[in-house]
């Protein structure tokens, strides 16, 4: 009975307004982590970038060591992998700073809650947004977060463990029924 409760979920099963999930978290210095350390080292083309600058650097250091002096072809990676750990560390410690300034150094609590028709996301200073499901786009799983993204990439943040209505599980399914490609772990 559970397992078809988890994975079954038809949409239009309860009311419109009625909260299905719930999900809070604090944007704080490991959630900027994670969430650079995704956007800037995971994502589908900054993957790509990165193997070709690897394959790059091998080719060339391959061709240097076996006598043509392409040294300065080596730098070109160098200043790759310089460039994108200097945007991972300023991203994490501005966004850290803007986020303090905000809120005046106290932890400020971002809040989910989904129905079956759209979102609503409020953070413990009182801003709110709302958005209807079908203005997400895509749903980027990192390890703690699920980031529900528009067109315009906004991102919506859901924390796997914060859950106070619902589960991580069920939400899953909740978007599988919704027609989006999520993975339960």
């Amino acid at each position: 009975m559970e397992q078809q409760r988890l994975f079954d979920y038809i949409p239009g099963q309860q009311g419109p307004d009625e909260v299905l999930f719930e999900s809070a978290h604090v944007r704080d210095k490991s959630f900027w982590r994670e969430f650079y350390g995704f956007s800037l080292f995971k994502r589908p083309f900054n993957v790509v970038i990165s193997v070709f600058m690897a394959l790059y650097f091998v080719g060339f250091l391959f061709l240097w060591i076996f006598g043509g002096d392409f040294s300065g072809a080596l730098i070109i990676p160098i200043i790759w992998v310089a460039l994108v750990a200097f945007l991972y560390f300023k991203n994490v410690k501005i966004s850290l700073a803007r986020e303090e300034e905000i809120s005046n150094d106290t932890p400020t609590v971002y809040t989910i809650r989904i129905t079956n028709s759209g979102m609503t996301y409020t953070s413990s200073l009182g801003t709110k947004h709302e958005t209807d499901l079908s203005k997400i786009k895509k749903v980027w799983i990192t390890k703690h977060y699920l980031m529900l993204q528009t067109p315009s990439k906004l991102c919506f943040t859901v924390k796997k463990d914060g859950f106070t209505v619902g589960t991580y599980e069920e939400f899953c399914a909740f978007l599988r029924a919704k027609g989006f490609k999520v993975k339960t772990k």
